[in-house]
């Protein structure tokens, strides 16, 4: 029987005074359709999952309101109108795609990332939180705890959910790597479990598929990766107390279980100054541990403003 193919979830936008959403076009800076410019990289838009569309729209409501973030170095914002006249028909085509990614705090602060395989086609050897693709007919949670439970083997299904901002995002990160392959928006998904970390790493097993690695990074880890990119503003914290590394899971090239000790190092590499095949910790995955400092920071003071799943 010949396999059915995958619905692509596309992402729509809507301005204020606008009936109905519209498809983003794949070279169209969703940041700039909402007032970002070439000084300002982030707003503030609604988000809703609505018949497998997900529709970013402009409110003035600010409990529907979430961060939506570009690097400035974002490819689409510097593409010339020629170099998009240069793309191949079938890119020009695809629209803007839809992620989600899962930031799990533990019981005790910690949060979990992993390392995308060597072999996956966009940034490999990057360190992400678990998740990907949006099935037809799955809510943001849903997909946020599925992809989560492929990868890393951890079924959580108690976790509720918030989403802590978006990220614009485009393959090849930089127009000096070559010309844009993949934009999209990743949605991410803060999920709260009631569990220790240690408790989530014994039932830990890694998808040699998609990823290679695992790490638990504590709070003021968290802080000191946030902090390092010149990405996220207003974060500040020095590196004097943070240990030279942290220890992963990670998987061998026969596929076996060991643990390692990981350079701390590799973690503060701006990403602006890191190479395509180095090992790092994306822009979007600091953009998304900065929202998390400040959600946790936010629900001691009584102040938890996010929105909802």
């Amino acid at each position: 029987m010949a396999e059915i193919p995958m619905k692509r979830i596309l992402v729509h936008l809507q301005k204020a005074g606008e009936t109905s959403p519209t498809v983003a076009k794949f070279t169209q800076s969703i940041v700039g359709y909402f007032g970002g410019t070439e000084n300002r990289h982030v707003v503030r838009v609604g988000c809703a999952l609505r018949d497998d569309q997900l529709v970013l729209y402009q409110t003035d409501r600010e409990e529907e309101q979430v961060p939506l973030k570009r690097p400035a170095f974002c490819p689409i914002t510097h593409l010339s109108s020629e170099a998009a006249t240069s793309l191949p028909t079938n890119t020009v085509n695809r629209g803007v795609d839809v992620g989600v990614a899962v930031v799990l705090e533990t019981k005790d602060q910690h949060v979990l990332l992993t390392r995308r395989a060597r072999h996956m086609r966009t940034f490999p050897r990057v360190w992400v939180p678990p998740g990907g693709h949006i099935e037809e007919g799955e809510t943001l949670l849903e997909a946020g705890r599925r992809e989560l439970q492929e990868e890393t083997g951890l079924h959580l299904p108690e976790c509720q959910g918030d989403v802590l901002g978006l990220w614009e995002s485009v393959f090849p990160p930089m127009l000096n790597l070559g010309l844009p392959k993949r934009h999209h928006i990743v949605v991410y998904v803060h999920l709260l479990a009631q569990q220790s970390q240690k408790v989530l790493q014994d039932r830990l097993e890694l998808q040699a598929s998609e990823v290679d690695g695992a790490a638990w990074l504590d709070r003021s880890l968290v802080e000191a990766i946030a902090a390092s990119d010149q990405e996220q503003e207003g974060l500040t914290r020095s590196c004097s107390s943070i240990p030279e590394t942290f220890r992963a899971t990670v998987l061998n090239p026969d596929g076996q279980v060991q643990t390692e000790d990981i350079s701390t190092t590799m973690l503060m590499i701006p990403s602006s100054q890191a190479r395509q095949d180095q090992e790092r910790v994306s822009t979007g995955t600091k953009f998304a541990l900065a929202q998390w400092i400040k959600c946790i920071s936010g629900r001691m003071g009584g102040d938890r403003k996010l929105g909802s799943l």
